[in-house]
């Protein structure tokens, strides 16, 4: 099963992704790169992600300082690897769903979005990084509050893929985050 994949699935998903970007109307030099409009931009945006998220991803997932404790124990006897590729690999997915929601969720649900969010608290679902902002912020608005906690969640998973300080910390703050703006809509 795993080599028909790598056999007949990869070279599908690669032919695939290629005739996408041979159908697109990429800029033809650094001055048109510079003039494009909005809509070419948004269009853009999900080609550079991938890229930029494929040439990292393998640099990311192995990432070591190189430095080992001297109490550390033997990387033979441990799951070491199994954790980093883990946490690595969660980090990757909150980049994702991070990014999503910077890219699209003001547009959604904004103050001018097509399904704005009341921000009459508490809400139906647990939304605790929404309740602490609001009470502890009242004066800011909503949309900066959403526009924040999804940049500042994009930062935190990029920290999670490249720190070599991998604590709980950093995995439970993204989870209360994204269990947040998840449950805004919910």
């Amino acid at each position: 099963a795993v080599a028909a994949f790598f056999t007949k699935e990869v070279p599908d998903l690669l032919t695939m992704g290629a005739k996408a970007l041979r159908r697109m109307k990429l800029p033809a030099t650094y001055a048109d790169l510079l003039h494009i409009g909005q809509s070419q931009a948004l269009d853009l945006a999900p080609v550079v992600c991938f890229l930029l998220l494929g040439i990292s991803v393998p640099f990311a997932l192995l990432h070591n300082d190189g430095r080992r404790r001297k109490d550390a124990v033997d990387p033979s006897e441990s799951y070491w690897l199994t954790r980093l590729c883990l946490l690595r690999g969660m980090g990757l997915c909150y980049l994702c769903g991070f990014m999503t929601s910077a890219m699209q969720h003001r547009a959604l649900w904004g103050s001018k979005g097509l399904q704005p969010v009341q921000a009459a608290f508490p809400l139906q679902r647990p939304s605790p990084v929404f309740e602490l902002l609001v009470r502890e912020f009242p004066q800011v608005p909503f949309d900066c509050l959403l526009e924040g906690v999804s940049w500042l969640g994009v930062v935190l998973s990029l920290f999670l893929m490249w720190s070599p300080a991998l604590t709980f910390i950093v995995p439970t703050a993204l989870w209360a985050m994204y269990l947040s703006i998840i449950n805004l809509q919910a």
